[in-house]
């Protein structure tokens, strides 16, 4: 911050352009809540969060794999390997997935940040995909299912 004079606006501008996939979410309202009003200093919570490895209020969540690449593209081949094969993929299904690939690979990682269904659609935007939801005609079924399953 200081390199570019406390501006969040200069900040998010910088950030942006050096890392555009892990902060290409971020904006100057995040960085105001991470700063003391009016002072060139963080918060005490932005220090305590950074000091204890956890995520910050209002950040991007894909940006915790970013030094995974060995994850990502473990994550990506599983996912694309799936969809290739006609399995409509839906946010649980990616979750689960993606955290059992987490879980296996590097399972501290679960401990830094909230892990939510947010964090699913971010990764499944990055790879340019819109993540299927469960619909009514779904869940639908026939009155004689069971006859036509024999």
């Amino acid at each position: 911050m200081c390199a570019v004079d406390w501006s969040p606006n200069t900040a998010v501008k910088v950030l942006q352009c050096d890392h555009p996939t892990l902060f290409s979410k971020l904006n100057k309202r995040t960085i105001l809540k991470w700063t003391v009003h009016r002072k060139n200093k963080w918060s005490k919570k932005t220090l305590l969060n950074v000091q204890n490895y956890t995520v910050l209020e209002g950040s991007s969540h894909t940006g915790i794999l970013a030094g995974y690449k060995d994850i990502q593209d473990a994550i990506n081949a599983t996912l694309q390997s799936l969809q290739a094969s006609g399995i409509p993929l839906n946010v649980s299904i990616s979750q689960s997935i993606i955290v059992m690939i987490i879980m296996e690979k590097e399972p501290y990682l679960l401990t830094q940040f909230k892990y939510s269904e947010y964090f699913v659609w971010d990764f499944s935007s990055i790879l340019r995909w819109s993540p299927r939801k469960a619909t009514c005609a779904a869940v639908h079924l026939l009155a004689n299912a069971p006859d036509l399953c024999e």
